[in-house]
């Protein structure tokens, strides 16, 4: 009986190792990745690695890719049977101390760790080993399988942004300028007077609008004050010999008596004074004929 038993036990270790499991979705394989926990059953003559998706305990870990049986006594919390091994057990009460599933965990590439906590306390972390040997507590023979390299995950290339270079430049603000401050007076060119002239004293000094003396380029108007006005009291002498008042004959007469004094020393002036004389010497000539005629 017992030779049949262990054959029966053999066998199913084979089918165990060979089939996809009931209990959810499993790998033949450790897990690629560090969401899942990679699981190791070593049968005694053989063993699996599997990966099934993380849970809140080891036991609901295992359940994923293994049937599991629980003695009567301990439902849900001890292991008895895994995929039926051992087949000699009926687990009505708990396993003999030198026949049982021994619980051990690890880490990736690190060392098998008998678990203080049953498999229905332990919380395995995602991307951890969990193990399990059926025997008298001896460790699983194969090793935790190792580490897995993280695959670097592509980061998105950047989209080129509009360059700089292609924009046309930003205007530059022209600078205002200053304002002037109230009340500075803007500066005279050199050899300007001081003060405007006023008529009253081209006037006063006996020149004319458009005489030569008034008309003289590059000389400056002179500047009168009343006092001068008050002190040009001399009177103007004519051509005839007669002495005017500037207050007589008012502006006209002393404007002429200026003209003939600034003329009377040109040719033309000359000239017009001898034609007049001559005139005036035939008129009288011909009234003294005509006196004469008449008598």
């Amino acid at each position: 009986m017992r030779c049949l038993a262990r054959l029966v036990a053999a066998a199913a270790l084979v089918v165990a190792g060979g089939l996809t499991l009931p209990g959810g979705a499993a790998q033949a394989a450790a897990c690629a990745n560090s969401t899942g926990v990679t699981v190791v059953i070593d049968y005694g003559s053989s063993s699996s690695t599997l990966c099934a998706a993380d849970d809140t305990s080891a036991m609901r870990v295992l359940q994923k890719v293994a049937t599991v049986t629980s003695p009567t006594q301990y439902p849900g919390t001890v292991v008895c049977k895994i995929n039926g091994v051992p087949a000699s057990q009926t687990c009505q009460r708990m396993p003999p101390a030198s026949a049982y599933w021994a619980f051990f965990h690890a880490s990736r590439g690190g060392s098998w760790t008998y678990s203080s906590s049953g498999v229905a306390d332990y919380n395995p972390a995602p991307g951890s080993v969990i193990g399990f040997a059926f025997g008298s507590g001896g460790a699983p023979r194969s090793a935790p399988p190792a580490a897995t390299t993280p695959t670097p995950t592509p980061k998105p290339t950047p989209k080129p942004s509009p360059s700089s270079s292609s924009r046309p430049p930003a205007p530059k603000p022209t600078p205002k300028p200053a304002p002037k401050p109230a009340g500075t007076t803007p500066a005279r060119p050199s050899g300007a007077s001081s003060s405007p002239s006023t008529p009253a004293a081209g006037a006063a000094a006996g020149t004319r609008p458009g005489s030569s003396a008034g008309a003289s380029a590059g000389t400056a108007p002179r500047t009168t004050t009343p006092g001068a006005l008050t002190s040009t009291t001399s009177s103007a002498t004519t051509s005839a010999g007669t002495t005017t008042s500037p207050g007589s004959s008012g502006r006209a007469e002393a404007d002429s008596a200026s003209s003939a004094t600034s003329d009377s020393g040109s040719p033309v002036t000359l000239l017009a004074g001898l034609g007049l004389v001559g005139l005036v010497a035939a008129g009288a000539a011909y009234l003294a004929v005509r006196r004469r005629a008449s008598t």
